[in-house]
């Protein structure tokens, strides 16, 4: 991003009513006189999220963020960059839980539209907390799960040992059953052939006949 890109982002955050936290990547940082906006190569994401005053929070779709960010109800605007996000952040669209952002025409107007909407709409932190709800509703903490779970092996031993620990390899690669479809297909193909030379001499000898 070039600065004079940048410096749009700057003056588009100063408009903002609520402080701005920017996670910058790159080696010189821009320099910004304003208090409200705050640049960092990194923040305590988990706590900055967790904060009762963390109103919208804008990510590239990577699924642990957004589980974070579901799991403390902050509704989000998305701008997926690659692999799994663009899939992560459609689901949390469907789920009315904030915005996608196209990073093909992504520009400091369409955040501050989507910044703004998902801020003063009720429905995104609505939909977020309904998720957030779902996501907590559980039988126990998941550290206690997973405290039962290494104390039951220790107790019972190798009882949820998987049966694919005994197997050959071949048999955990699937490679007997690739070696039977192929064996297969290879039957089927060679019939097939027969079939079409004994139709040929057939056909052949009916000519023969008629000629």
């Amino acid at each position: 991003m070039t600065r004079g890109r940048i410096g749009e982002f700057i003056e588009r955050f100063r408009s903002l009513k609520q402080r701005v936290l920017l996670k910058w990547f790159g080696e010189a940082f821009p320099k910004i006189d304003d208090p409200n906006i705050r640049i960092q190569q990194w923040f305590p994401q988990l706590g900055i999220l967790a904060h009762r005053n963390t109103k919208v929070f804008v990510m590239h779709g990577g699924l642990q963020s957004m589980f974070e960010a579901v799991n403390f109800g902050v509704p989000m605007v998305g701008v997926p960059i690659f692999g799994d996000q663009n899939k992560n952040v459609k689901v949390l669209v469907s789920k009315g839980m904030g915005i996608e952002l196209s990073k093909k025409n992504f520009t400091a107007e369409s955040l501050m539209w989507a910044i703004n909407e998902v801020e003063s709409n009720p429905r995104y932190i609505e939909a977020v907390l309904k998720q957030s709800a779902i996501l907590k509703d559980v039988p126990m903490r998941h550290l206690d799960e997973a405290i039962y779970w290494i104390e039951y092996v220790i107790r019972h031993g190798k009882v949820l040992q998987p049966a694919s620990v005994h197997m050959p390899f071949y048999q955990v690669y699937l490679l007997d059953v690739l070696s039977f479809i192929i064996t297969a297909i290879v039957i089927l193909y060679l019939i097939l052939i027969r079939a079409v030379r004994a139709l040929r001499i057939v056909l052949r000898k009916q000519k023969k006949k008629v000629e």
